[in-house]
């Protein structure tokens, strides 16, 4: 039956006490995997490189900002296989990640016997990140808040002190207002020993393959030298793709510093928000941002009162991503973007719940 979890109505069906979904390739991010009414979050596992345990990681659309957190990404699938299939890259060395979201790329740096991993991202992330940490109780990764562009504390007893020897990231590329105070935060924690390696997905956002040759070909070089690894060859072909681009950057002995010409700021959701909303970023945001065309403003709420609503009930267990794109309008066939494939569980989550919406307010709605 059904019952509250978290001030939400959750459907206990059989499925969504099932176990996770395993992750062979980035085609495994077509659904959510398998729902866990329990947390109110989808689960899958990533087998990991000789180790009998797997790793699990949640995805909470719920919170999910246009940053891209919350949400699993092809481009941190196919970081992790790169470790998976080269764990020397990280076996006994001191690794840290910007920007990790859920997690997965520190779990499977720790998994793979790396001496010491920290994961970092913004605080609104905190919360997220160190869930899936603790369901992974047999790796060892610190979570820390860092932002991009303030000063590194290099004394111990901080965290982040020391000399790092890899530094991992994947889709931090896609606001050029970023760029430099992310590069200041690479620089800071880096030596010219420490190997990055930063992943980037054209399909990840419009004008991604632009976004991707500004910051690679145009602004790093400055400070680091830029090489682009083969995916071909780095990768399983089922987390490889022709969007994927994989590039290994080291810190200049001659780099010169970066000087921010203001303090930083953490970077907001590039969607409108509506007024008088608190949180940014929502589902319902980025349905409007991903849509198509201005509509009118009373047409405006009524489509984010109906997004908004899926906030109050819970999806049905490993329904999600599994519809056609035909189905929902957006073009390309099998080949569907990650705005799309957002757009499409965005739009079947606000049909959802329009559908279940009282009614009293869907004759305010109409």
């Amino acid at each position: 039956g059904d019952k509250k979890v978290g001030g939400m109505a959750v459907t206990n069906t059989p499925a969504s006490m099932g176990t996770a979904e395993s992750i062979t390739g980035t085609s495994s991010l077509k659904n959510f995997g398998v729902y866990d009414a329990k947390l109110n979050m989808w689960r899958r596992e990533l087998p990991v490189s000789g180790k009998q345990a797997p790793l699990v990681v949640y995805e909470d659309p719920n919170k999910a900002t246009d940053q891209g957190d919350h949400f699993i990404w092809p481009s941190s699938l196919a970081l992790a296989n790169l470790l998976n299939r080269a764990p020397e890259t990280v076996c006994g060395k001191r690794v840290i990640e910007l920007g990790a979201s859920h997690g997965l790329v520190s779990m499977t740096a720790a998994a793979l016997n790396a001496a010491e991993v920290v994961a970092t991202d913004q605080a609104s992330v905190m919360q997220y990140l160190q869930a899936n940490i603790d369901r992974n109780p047999h790796v060892s990764v610190r979570a820390e808040v860092l932002q991009w562009g303030q000063e590194v504390p290099h004394q111990a007893p901080s965290p982040l002190s020391g000399e790092w020897d890899v530094i991992l990231g994947s889709d931090l590329t896609f606001h050029k207002a970023s760029f430099l105070p992310l590069l200041h935060t690479l620089s800071s924690l880096a030596s010219p020993s420490t190997h990055v390696i930063l992943m980037h997905d054209d399909d990840s956002v419009p004008g991604g393959h632009r976004l991707r040759k500004s910051f690679f070909h145009d602004v790093a070089p400055t400070y680091f030298s830029v090489e682009e690894l083969s995916a071909a060859s780095t990768l399983d072909a089922s987390f490889s793709d022709p969007t994927i681009h994989i590039y290994s950057l080291r810190l200049l002995q001659s780099a010169p510093s970066i000087i921010l010409a203001s303090p930083p700021t953490v970077l907001a959701p590039s969607v409108k928000l509506s007024p008088g909303r608190e949180e940014v970023g929502t589902l319902a945001d980025m349905l409007a941002h991903f849509s198509q065309p201005a509509s009118s403003p009373a047409q405006q709420e009524v489509q984010q009162r109906k997004a908004e609503g899926r906030q109050k009930t819970a999806p049905s267990a490993s329904q999600g991503r599994q519809k056609t794109v035909a189905e929902h309008g957006v073009p390309g066939g099998d080949e569907v973007s990650m705005s799309d494939r957002l757009l499409i569980h965005v739009r079947q989550q606000a049909e959802k719940a329009a559908a279940r919406l009282d009614a009293d307010t869907v004759q305010v709605m109409e």
